[in-house]
């Protein structure tokens, strides 16, 4: 993976179930500040800058409507769209799961900010 760059797509297995694969995007590099602070990526002191694009509502798991805004997220020229749940309040530290090198973050009510260690990355859940 030492070809990896930022804000790229890579595929990754599931550290509980290697048989699952996800597509995640790439957001923080060896050595990067990744802070998450009411709702808003500041990678190494500089805010990503977000345009918002409309509502987005769509059905999860058949149970009815999630209502979302929908924006364009920008890192250079590179963009891509997001959904940002207003309803979902800060960060829910109880969904937070145990994983290495969780001593390299800070958590608090509003988001949380972690220090990507060598040799690894950090991914984008959004």
């Amino acid at each position: 993976m030492d070809q990896t760059q930022a804000w790229r797509c890579i595929g990754v297995s599931l550290p509980e179930d290697p048989s699952i694969d996800y597509i995640k995007r790439v957001i923080g590099l060896p050595g990067d500040v990744i802070t998450y602070h009411n709702k808003q990526l500041i990678i190494n002191g500089e805010v990503i800058k977000m345009e918002y694009e409309g509502d987005y509502k769509y059905i999860e798991s058949g149970f009815g409507y999630i209502y979302s805004d929908r924006f364009s997220e920008y890192l250079n020229e590179d963009s891509h769209s997001i959904l940002i749940n207003q309803e979902v309040k800060g960060l829910q530290y109880s969904n937070v799961r145990q994983f290495e090198f969780r001593d390299n973050c800070k958590y608090h009510r509003t988001g949380f900010t972690c220090e990507v260690p060598a040799g690894r990355y950090f991914y984008s859940r959004r």
